[in-house]
């Protein structure tokens, strides 16, 4: 900073670590001085003073290894266990590799930039994914200045690569989706692992498509949390994929994405008939396998309630659009539209587009119903336009 005048002498401003609030920093006026020259000279010496103390004050183990024993130690325990999955990926596989000889202070901002440029010049990694990356050593970072270790976040002066686009997600019309989950009885897709019944993709179809469930909820779902009487349904758990230690694959349950993906649903009457069919189809399972039933209780399980693993739910649908014969049906009963890129996600999507655009719901009526923690996540992600929409638009410039 430059030093200013007050009546004939001379000041400067400098910013010290204010001891009060660990990470945070004070404005402190030093003077006075008779000349200007006299104040710069003095405010270099103090700026230089000061930067060699926060360089002792910063600690000086290994950048690797303490940040390993704060994501095994402490940070797990606050996060969730596909979190601490996706951390612990990108530690081994990137972090790790490359910061393995560096001193926690050497690991500065150049050294950060160096390392996001490196993804950027000689990896086919997305932008997201090199964002994702650099996740947990700013989380890292923010523990140590919480605990007065640091006095600020390199990572907030590293230039990350820009999200240049997001997926292009399908929807489709409410029309073509009850016809897709009618025909699902006709173009059959058998499991690899054991069979099913027919009303098994048909209810995966429909709660994804009416209810926006996602896969993991759809895979968390319980008999008991249905209520055909009152034609509710109730999300409290979802089931999602994740790594043992040993690099495994196994299927944790846990609670949905956010606190407001719990919640309570209305089942429309067009699936009624489909959870009640299931639910008859279960019954009848369980006095055919009598004890080698597997307990639990779920909803979408094979015939010996076992619950389906969401990888499997999503493999089966995928399995059943990516069919010829049924895309060629579709084409023929509906004109443009393509199940070649359809996923089952994008039932959730077009959902989330039917509820806002056709069923006019606002978007915070719609946040609530699909669980997302906030109305602008709908509208950025999940709210497509629909060709009317602009219509409608153009309509209104024209008069």
């Amino acid at each position: 900073m430059k030093p200013f005048k007050r009546g004939k002498r001379w000041y400067y401003h400098i910013r010290i670590p204010d001891p009060t609030h660990p990470g945070k920093n004070r404005t402190k006026k030093i003077g006075s001085f008779p000349t200007s020259k006299s104040a710069d000279e003095a405010f270099m010496r103090h700026s230089i003073e000061i930067t060699d103390q926060k360089f002792m004050n910063q600690p000086q183990g290994n950048f690797c290894e303490s940040m390993k024993n704060w994501l095994y130690n402490h940070h797990k325990l606050y996060i969730s266990c596909t979190t601490f999955d996706s951390y612990k990926v990108n530690f081994d596989k990137h972090i790790y590799p490359h910061f393995k000889n560096f001193k926690i202070c050497q690991v500065d901002s150049m050294a950060l930039q160096n390392f996001v440029d490196g993804f950027c010049k000689n990896s086919k990694l997305s932008p997201r994914t090199i964002r994702n990356i650099t996740i947990p050593i700013r989380a890292y970072f923010s523990y140590l200045i919480k605990h007065g270790e640091m006095d600020f976040n390199p990572l907030n002066r590293v230039d990350l690569p820009k999200i240049s686009h997001r997926y292009k997600f399908t929807t489709l019309e409410e029309e073509v989706i009850k016809r897709l989950i009618q025909l699902a009885c006709v173009y059959r897709v058998e499991p690899r692992t054991s069979k099913v019944d027919v009303n098994l993709l048909q209810c995966i179809m429909a709660l994804s498509a009416f209810l926006c469930l996602r896969r993991g909820e759809i895979s968390g779902l319980k008999i008991t949390d249905i209520n055909l009487e009152e034609k509710t349904i109730r999300i409290v758990r979802q089931r999602v994929v994740t790594k043992d230690s040993n690099n495994k694959s196994i299927v944790v349950e846990k609670e949905p994405k956010s606190e407001n993906g719990i919640r309570t649903l209305p089942i429309p009457d067009s699936i009624c008939n489909l959870l009640h069919e299931r639910k008859t189809y279960i019954t009848m399972n369980k006095s055919h396998y009598l004890k080698k039933y597997k307990p639990g209780n779920y909803l979408i399980c094979k015939n010996n309630g076992n619950p389906l693993n969401p990888n499997t739910v999503t493999r089966l649908f995928k399995d059943f659009i990516k069919q010829e014969d049924l895309q060629a049906q579709i084409s023929d009963e509906f004109k443009n539209v393509n199940l070649e890129i359809f996923r089952l996600h994008d039932m959730r999507h077009s959902s989330i587009t039917i509820l806002r655009h056709d069923k006019h719901l606002t978007a915070e009526e719609a946040s609530k119903f699909a669980g997302h923690s906030r109305p602008s996540t709908t509208e950025d992600l999940y709210s497509h336009p629909r060709d009317m929409t602009h219509q409608k638009i153009r309509d209104k410039i024209n008069s």
